[in-house]
């Protein structure tokens, strides 16, 4: 069971997903640049 928010960036107008990891913290990717960190 995945939890995923997928969203576009107001400002750059990308794309971007927020995800909850399997250690309870929160994820995020943003697929343009293919970097992800987390919150």
């Amino acid at each position: 069971d995945v939890r995923v928010q997928m969203f576009r960036d107001s400002k750059s107008g990308r794309l971007n997903v927020v995800y909850r990891r399997e250690d309870g913290n929160i994820g995020w990717i943003d697929p343009v640049d293919g970097r992800s960190a987390d919150a």
